[in-house]
């Protein structure tokens, strides 16, 4: 339980103004349920050390409020259970399409077919290594740089990744990969593909450009004359 996906708690004036019948702890990550009675212990434990630290005076207060709320016995006996695992990703059959600009890539028609999940990509110069799949969900590449990345929540039908900021006429790698809906760095995830694909348009660009300095020469070379 690393806190990352956790949520404040809801301020409150009085204990007896909340409904405390049920109790829900959410646990975010790889769900295992042979952990449970080692976290039910630790959970234990934390409560009797809370216990044997404060003052008699306190503690008397302390179950005097619980005890008018009706949740002293919640308190003290910690039971949990484990939620239904999250579903492993897995990539839809079939390639997805791009679409080239020449600063821009975009990569669409991703979506999982084991339901809701996460995809993140980036888009790198094709001449660096391969990189891990921590560094392309922080969107560096294999040299801990950053580049252009992306990432999309999955739901249902399909999401695209764009990739923003690129050089026109140039060779890039697009990496992505798909998680379940964890949203912790201990989420499955898919196997990483790649694919690569050129910009547009830069060289069209410097074509256009260079047509214009000849004709802009010409004319300059026939006015001599």
């Amino acid at each position: 339980m690393d806190g990352t996906s956790c949520e404040a708690p809801s301020p409150f004036n009085s204990f007896s103004e909340f409904d405390y019948s049920k109790i829900v702890l959410y646990i975010y990550g790889e769900k295992r349920s042979d952990q449970t009675s080692q976290t039910t212990t630790q959970l234990k434990s934390y409560v009797k050390t809370i216990t044997q630290q404060t003052s008699s005076t306190f503690l008397t207060d302390f179950n005097q409020a619980f005890t008018g709320a009706n949740i002293l016995d919640i308190f003290k006996s910690i039971s949990l259970e484990t939620d239904v695992a999250y579903a492993s990703p897995v990539l839809t059959s079939g390639n997805p399409s791009i679409s080239a600009g020449a600063t821009s890539l975009v990569l669409s028609g991703l979506s999982l077919k084991s339901g809701e999940g996460i995809f993140y990509g980036i888009a790198d110069v094709s001449t660096d290594a391969t990189p891990t799949i921590a560094q392309v969900r922080t969107m560096t590449n294999a040299n801990d740089i950053y580049v252009s990345g992306d990432a999309a929540h999955y739901t249902s039908g399909s999401v695209s990744l764009i990739f923003t900021g690129l050089e026109p006429s140039t060779k890039y790698t697009i990496y992505y990969y798909g998680t379940n809906k964890d949203r912790t760095q201990y989420a499955e995830t898919t196997e990483m593909k790649a694919v690569d694909v050129y910009t547009l348009y830069g060289a069209l660009l410097e074509g256009k450009t260079l047509f214009v300095l000849i004709t802009v020469f010409c004319m300059f070379i026939f006015s001599g004359l």
